[in-house]
């Protein structure tokens, strides 16, 4: 196998957590850069989030999406130095800005010497280079092209001449974002594996679990507590309690949502409504955008069943550090945590219910009852991990598997040795690949 331009692969993050991409393409006289990634909850023991190469030597860097473990390192490589151009979508620049400033501000007060500023933000923000989806483009002579991911709003795929990286692939059957779309006849895939050994059992729409969750909580006159992230899970979760409440009127009780980096982002997908699905009423979802204030509150001490919705979707920090503390010592309401819960976090011990759990050093006892609904993922599961490379490569490629827990890369690893090419093997941080030249 050779490659037009490049010869190595160094992932540094991305490769042996969930959290943290970021994968340097080498070439003889080329060095690009894929995502640049913030390492999150566990992950964070594991790998620090500092730079292991020198970003003066970055000639560019193409984002994938905003999700701050892909995006978040990106004013770090700008205060170090990098001045290349960074390639993305517009949804993604957009939504990024909208991440990056929210990081910055937290960094800042945590630390009087903090990663990084919002001035280092601006830096990156001037930097973007703003690509269309599907429209082959040339950077110092690598072609390059940006392919629908789902995910999230502007989420790709991308294609640099014989080399794609997945990012984080969507569903088929999101609710509101078009599904996945590769093409071409790649020689080396770099694919995700959050979901790689996993099989969605229903479908992301299916209301049922979320039915039943909110006859539960008006029987129990409680607080419906909903851990979701501001990009994406917020906004599903607000589609499905729409359609919910319109198909079961009986089920119409107080939404808030305690996010203003979601509520920015429900402006978001209005701006970028043409990357949504046609039949999804969008425009009407967005309307329920309460926020969590006094007369709320009052509603809820005086025992009206009510649903919060508020980040993070890990509970790893956000306002819903403060909401757990206040609800989970009482049985009648419910933490509902709608996704992937990584390692470490916060939000997978509590999906093990245990009797208390420590807030910031106090000891907060856990009676409300706690639910995972892994039907919510915007994932895509083994099956359809595996229906994206056999689109996107040739039968002979090489597949480097990575962003996923142990077990799921080591068994998606399997289902890809069976189905695909024998040719394939798992990311390692720090180790450099020969991609055959």
């Amino acid at each position: 196998m050779k490659l037009k331009n490049f010869n190595k692969l160094i992932s540094f993050g991305g490769a042996d957590t969930v959290t943290g991409s970021c994968h340097l393409l080498k070439g003889e006289r080329l060095n690009l850069l894929v995502d640049a990634g913030l390492f999150q909850g566990g992950d964070v023991k594991v790998h620090k989030n500092n730079l292991s190469f020198d970003p003066k030597v970055i000639d560019g860097v193409f984002l994938t999406h905003a999700h701050l473990d892909h995006s978040g390192l990106l004013p770090l490589l700008a205060k170090k130095g990098f001045s290349g151009p960074i390639f993305c979508t517009q949804a993604t620049r957009d939504i990024a800005e909208v991440i990056l400033l929210d990081s910055a501000s937290l960094l800042q007060k945590k630390s009087d010497d903090p990663l990084y500023r919002t001035q280092d933000v601006q830096r990156v923000m001037n930097l973007i280079e703003v690509v269309d989806f599907e429209k082959e483009e040339s950077f110092k002579g690598v072609n390059f092209k940006f392919h629908h991911a789902g995910h999230i709003p502007g989420a790709a795929s991308v294609s640099l001449d014989e080399v794609i990286f997945s990012g984080d692939l969507g569903r088929r059957d999101d609710i509101l974002l078009k599904r996945p779309s590769p093409s071409g006849d790649h020689k080396v895939a770099i694919i995700e594996s959050t979901y790689g050994a996993h099989h969605h059992r229903l479908a992301q729409g299916d209301l049922q679990e979320l039915k039943g969750l909110v006859e539960r909580i008006i029987k129990t006159q409680g607080t419906l507590l909903i851990g979701a992230f501001s990009v994406a899970r917020s906004q599903m979760m607000l589609s499905l309690l729409n359609r919910l409440m319109n198909e079961f009127p009986e089920l119409e009780i107080p939404i808030a949502m305690d996010s203003p980096m979601a509520l920015k982002v429900n402006g978001l997908y209005q701006k970028h409504k043409t990357l949504l699905k046609e039949e999804v009423d969008f425009s009407r979802v967005v309307e329920i955008k309460h926020t969590w204030d006094e007369s709320t509150r009052q509603k809820k001490s005086h025992n009206q069943a009510n649903i919060l919705i508020s980040s993070s979707g890990m509970v790893s920090g956000g306002k819903i550090l403060t909401h757990l503390e206040e609800l989970a010592p009482y049985k009648e309401n419910i933490l509902f945590l709608p996704g992937f819960l990584s390692e470490g976090t916060l939000g997978r011990k509590l999906s093990e219910r245990p009797e208390h759990f420590l807030l910031e050093s106090r000891e907060i006892e856990l009676h409300c009852d706690v639910v995972q609904g892994l039907q919510y993922s915007s994932h895509a599961d083994q099956n359809e991990l595996i229906d994206w490379l056999k689109l996107a490569t040739r039968s002979e490629a090489l597949v480097l598997v990575g962003h996923g827990d142990k077990e799921e890369k080591e068994e998606f690893l399997k289902s890809i040795q069976k189905e695909v090419t024998k040719n394939a093997a798992l990311l390692e941080f720090g180790v450099e690949i020969d991609l055959g030249c």
